[in-house]
C-alpha cells in the first residue's frame, strides 16, 4: 500500500508542479509495485477487503489524477487484478466477501465495506436503501467503479474455483497456494499452508442460515485468543478439504513475532488450548441441502 500512495504523491506533485524528478521517482515506485505483483498475478495482502479497498480507491485517484499515460495504463492494469480478486471472491447469494483472507479486521461483511461495493457496482450487489449506505468524502471524484468484465460476478452465484499462489520463496522453493470453491449453496476457502493468526481465515466456509449469511471458521485458541503459532497445512478439492495443525518452537503468541518463544521446552503453557468456536448458529438441514 505505501508504494502506491507514494506514487500517487510523488507522480503528481511532479506533474503539477513541473517537476520531472518527482515524477520519475512516482513513476518507479508506481512500476515497482506492478513488477512486484506480476510475479504471482496476485497481492501480497491476499483477498483482503480491507487492503484491497484501499489498492482500489488509492489506484483509481492515481488514475483519476494524473494526465500522464503510463501511470493510467499501469493503474488500469493493477485495477484489473484487484477487482478480479474481489469479483471472484464474492457471493451474491450469500452477499459475502468470501475467503481465505491473508489480511482480515472482520469475517463478515462491514457496512463500511458493503457500502463500497453497492456504489461501485452501481447497485449491482445491493444491500442497503441508497439513502443509508457509508459515504467516505475520500471516493468522491476517485473514479472508482467495478469494470464491466467483473459485474456479472455481483449479479449470480456461478460454481467455480478460484486457485492462486500467492505466495513464493524462490530461494527456497518454497510456495502457499489460496483455494476458494463458491457455488450457490456455499463457498469454502482455504490456505495450503498458513500460520492461525487472528487476522487470518486460513479454513473458513460460508453458508445460507435461513437467509442470512452464517460461517464456520476454524480456530486455534489459546487461554481464549488465536493462537499464531498454530500452522494449518490443508489440501482442498473443490468442497473438501483435509488437513492437519503443527505448532512451531519460535514463534510468536498473540502474534506471529510478538512474544516469541512460544513453546517452552516444548510444552505449550496455557491454561486452555482448544480447537475454536464455530461462531454460528445453523441448521443441521445444511448438510443434507448441499449433498
Amino acid at each position: 500500500m505505501r508504494k502506491i500512495m507514494g506514487a500517487f504523491v510523488t507522480a503528481i506533485a511532479g506533474e503539477h508542479y513541473h517537476r520531472a524528478d518527482y515524477y520519475e521517482y512516482g513513476l518507479q515506485r508506481l512500476e515497482r509495485f506492478r513488477d512486484f505483483t506480476n510475479r504471482l498475478q496476485t497481492f501480497q495482502e491476499y483477498n483482503s477487503p480491507a487492503y484491497a479497498l484501499i489498492t482500489i480507491l488509492e489506484l483509481s485517484k492515481l488514475r483519476t489524477e494524473s494526465v500522464s499515460q503510463q501511470v493510467k495504463a499501469i493503474s488500469d492494469e493493477m485495477l484489473g487484478l484487484c477487482w478480479k480478486m474481489v469479483a471472484e471472491h464474492y457471493h451474491p447469494g450469500l452477499q459475502q466477501w468470501c475467503g481465505p483472507y491473508s489480511r482480515s479486521y472482520s469475517t463478515l461483511l462491514k457496512p463500511e465495506t458493503a457500502s463500497f461495493l453497492q456504489l461501485v457496482t452501481e447497485g449491482m450487489a445491493f444491500f442497503l436503501p441508497w439513502e443509508q449506505l457509508s459515504y467516505s468524502p475520500e471516493w468522491f471524484g476517485s473514479g472508482i467503479r467495478c469494470p464491466e468484465a467483473y459485474l456479472p460476478y455481483f449479479r449470480e452465484t456461478q460454481t467455480h474455483t478460484v486457485r492462486e499462489i500467492f505466495y513464493r520463496d524462490d530461494k527456497k522453493g518454497f510456495e502457499k497456494t489460496a483455494h476458494a470453491y463458491m457455488m450457490p449453496q456455499y463457498a469454502l476457502g482455504s490456505f495450503t499452508r498458513e500460520i492461525m493468526w487472528n487476522q487470518c481465515r486460513s479454513l473458513i466456509a460460508y453458508l445460507d442460515n435461513g437467509g442470512r449469511a452464517a460461517y464456520i471458521h476454524l480456530r486455534v485458541l489459546k487461554n481464549g485468543y488465536d493462537y499464531s503459532s498454530a500452522l494449518l497445512t490443508s489440501a482442498q478439492h473443490e468442497g473438501d478439504v483435509i488437513g492437519g495443525l503443527q505448532f512451531f518452537t519460535n514463534g510468536g503468541d498473540t502474534h506471529y513475532w510478538i512474544r516469541r518463544a512460544a513453546l517452552s521446552k516444548r510444552k505449550i503453557c496455557a491454561y486452555a488450548l482448544r480447537l475454536a468456536d464455530i461462531w454460528m448458529i445453523w441448521n443441521a438441514s445444511w448438510f443434507s441441502r448441499i449433498k
